[in-house]
């Protein structure tokens, strides 16, 4: 949905899981293929730690 897009809600989301997880005793992992979700959890302080390949099945 274009009209919600750039306002910072993915942010606003992608932190609050986080700090939602961490009160929870929780180890927030992310995994991400698409480059948006790549550039968000870098944006939220995630690094890569390792590459992998993916595979689907159509």
């Amino acid at each position: 949905m274009p009209e919600y897009r750039q306002r910072g809600l993915a942010t606003v989301c992608g932190a609050r899981l986080i700090l939602e997880a961490l009160k929870r005793g929780l180890y927030p992992s992310w995994d991400a293929f698409d480059l948006r979700s790549v550039a968000l959890a870098e944006k939220l302080g995630y690094h890569v730690d390792h590459p992998y390949a993916m595979y689907s099945m159509l």
